[in-house]
């Protein structure tokens, strides 16, 4: 693949007549263009297709001459990358990865965001794989996602303040030894388990994207405030996004109920709670409506909370108990808590600010 950019126009500017839903005269619009069509084909197992798309995108957002030298460079990198990868899913990791990286910084965003995003992207491609039976590629997607996230960690490219990083990092070697060095007879759905709890140890986000939809979502703190929002699409029939939280590592035996101080936008949210370990199973949740004016509480009572599976009710299930919750999430959907349409749902962007969640 070469790294080099068409002379003369735009290529993407003109495919602009082809139709789609994103601006192909700004690198944005390229590379949000380029992952809508390489994502689904990268879940289907045509990771050739997956890289062409990418490909395609890099060249047309250098024949576009970005004045910001970091995204040339970055560009760049990315198709060297690619071209040197072993595999076509190496090199559609490579050029996933530039992508994200360029539209960070198109956004003006922060780099830091670098590695939660290639969580989420690694369980966006894993979970259907795992859940396809296909355990052997969802671990070497998993595999492929620790590996780059223990280079990430070395190099300081993320910026994370040194004893954190190598605190992490050292978790996610000793999870690759751990997965690596399993004994012969070990499967490699557990194999894949274990690399992704070690993946699991920070708030992660997951969308539709698990089943071919082109939502996103990012969940940030700063100055004491965590901050949840992205963009809802229902384009592939998808349509919500989530964060989740690491194991609490501990029990809650006097839980009556979760409260959330926050700020809403006037969209509905789900809080979740699941009592298990897995990514797909049984979650129990609650709608509620924030306040968009300013910061407010929400208190919602355990019996409150509808045990689903995917969406669905699940009826006769056991009670929601303190001592039974092993995570807590947030999600914005078309559904609402007990799976009938969301009437508050709205395709576009999303934000709900987070001041503190705990129990009563």
């Amino acid at each position: 693949m070469s790294s080099s950019a068409p002379n003369g126009g735009s290529a993407a500017a003109a495919r602009l007549s082809t139709g789609g839903t994103h601006d192909l005269t700004t690198l944005e619009g390229i590379l949000a263009e380029a992952v809508q069509r390489g994502a689904p084909l990268f879940n289907q197992g045509d990771a050739r297709g997956c890289v062409s798309a990418y490909t395609q995108a890099a060249n047309d957002c250098l024949s576009l001459r970005p004045s910001n030298q970091q995204q040339v460079a970055r560009l760049e990198a990315g198709l060297r990358e690619a071209g040197a990868s072993v595999s076509d899913n190496d090199a559609a990791w490579a050029l996933r990865r530039m992508i994200d990286d360029v539209s960070a910084v198109e956004r003006g965003e922060r780099q830091t965001r670098g590695a939660k995003a290639m969580i989420s992207d690694a369980i966006a491609i894993g979970v259907p794989q795992y859940n396809a039976g296909d355990h052997t590629a969802c671990y070497n997607t998993y595999k492929q996602c620790v590996t780059s996230l223990v280079e990430r960690l070395m190099d300081g490219r993320d910026g994370i303040k040194p004893h954190i990083a190598s605190s992490i990092k050292r978790e996610l070697q000793n999870a690759l030894t751990d997965a690596e060095g399993s004994d012969q007879g070990v499967g490699m759905d557990v194999r894949a388990w274990k690399l992704r709890k070690a993946m699991d140890k920070e708030w992660v986000e997951v969308s539709d994207r698990v089943m071919g939809g082109v939502s996103v979502g990012s969940f940030a703190i700063q100055g004491g405030i965590a901050t949840f929002s992205g963009q809802l699409s229902t384009d592939n029939n998808g349509g919500f996004a989530s964060v989740r939280s690491p194991n609490l590592g501990r029990n809650l035996p006097d839980c009556k109920g979760i409260a959330i101080t926050c700020k809403g936008d006037g969209n509905r949210y789900k809080i979740q709670c699941r009592t298990h370990g897995s990514s797909d199973g049984l979650v129990y949740q609650a709608d509620f409506v924030p306040e968009s004016s300013g910061f407010s509480t929400v208190s919602i009572p355990l019996q409150k909370f509808n045990p689903t599976f995917r969406g669905s009710v699940v009826p006769n299930a056991v009670a929601l108990t303190g001592c039974t919750i092993k995570s807590v999430g947030l999600i914005t959907s078309k559904l609402s808590d007990v799976g009938h349409k969301n009437p508050e749902f709205k395709v576009g962007p999303f934000s709900l600010e987070v001041k503190k969640i705990e129990t009563y």
